[in-house]
């Protein structure tokens, strides 16, 4: 988790953001469907052949994590402070969680996330992706969570 511990380990004052990780794998995403695109033309392969239905299918899969990739880069940002850490994303949109009211919050190794669970129900997923998310995880760490 090369990117994820370089993220977790950047300084950003309070800020959470993506870094060029999610915008150089959205923009690999985008040149492989250039590319099949560009096979399937030079090669002059027929729209009703199973080839083409196979390179729909491709290019559809890689449409849908290059969007995903570059919302994910662009649309989600958060921040946090002393005593609060608001999150919006294209997803859910803007959702403040006061420390205070936090009533658990742990570390998915599976997902790579963090989820912080306030006392109305409501949760936040905080990805280890998120560069800045080291100084959350320490300020949580310092309401007793243990999130290391």
């Amino acid at each position: 988790m090369f990117f994820a511990n370089k993220a977790k380990n950047k300084r950003t004052n309070g800020k959470l953001y993506f870094g060029p990780f999610t915008l150089f794998a959205g923009l690999g995403c985008f040149f492989i469907i250039v590319g099949i695109l560009y096979v399937l033309w030079r090669d002059n392969v027929p729209f009703a052949s199973s080839e083409a239905t196979a390179a729909a299918v491709f290019i559809l899969g890689f449409v849908m994590c290059a969007g995903y990739l570059l919302l994910e880069n662009f649309k989600v940002k958060g921040e946090f402070s002393d005593s609060h850490v608001c999150l919006k994303t294209p997803w859910s949109g803007c959702k403040e969680i006061r420390f205070e009211d936090l009533v658990s919050a742990r570390f998915n190794v599976a997902a790579y996330w963090y989820l912080l669970e306030h006392k109305d129900g409501s949760r936040m997923r905080i990805s280890g992706f998120l560069e800045g998310h080291g100084e959350l995880v320490e300020k949580l760490e310092q309401f007793g969570y243990q999130l290391n």
